[in-house]
Parts: C-alpha cells; sequence; structure tokens
C-alpha cells in the first residue's frame, strides 16, 4: 500500500493491517487517495467462523477481530 501510494495510485482497495507510516501516509494524502474499505467480506468470515472449520480464540481469529476494530482518530 505505501509503494502504491508513493507510485501515485488513487484508489486503495481494502487497505487491511496498515501500521502507522501506512495510516500517516494515507493521511497525509487524504484528498488524493481513495480508500474503499471492503470489510464487509471479513464480517461475514468472522461470524462463521467456526463454520469454515477454524477454532475460535487462535492468534488468526483474534488478529482479524482486531483489525475490524475502529482506529482511532488522529
Amino acid at each position: 500500500m505505501k509503494q502504491a501510494v508513493r507510485a501515485g495510485v488513487d484508489f486503495i482497495g481494502h487497505a487491511n493491517y496498515l501500521d502507522d507510516e501506512a495510516l500517516e501516509l494515507l493521511e497525509a494524502h487524504r484528498d488524493s487517495v481513495f480508500v474503499g474499505p471492503a470489510v464487509a467480506w471479513e464480517i461475514t468470515f468472522l461470524e462463521h467462523y467456526q463454520s469454515f472449520g477454524f477454532e475460535t480464540g487462535g492468534p488468526e481469529h483474534e488478529g482479524m477481530r482486531r483489525s475490524l476494530r475502529p482506529h482511532k482518530n488522529r
């Protein structure tokens, strides 16, 4: 994502798992880069996590849950 913004891309789809540097970069380019978060699939996946054969409470499950929490406004 960082490389895309620096290369001049004006649309980022999903933009999951961003670090602080990426968030700052998006903030700096907020007038020229549109981010389409598209989180509906992740919410649905979490709702049906066990029926897909995955165990809840593991690091993957908890990581996905954390990624869907809202970020604090900067």
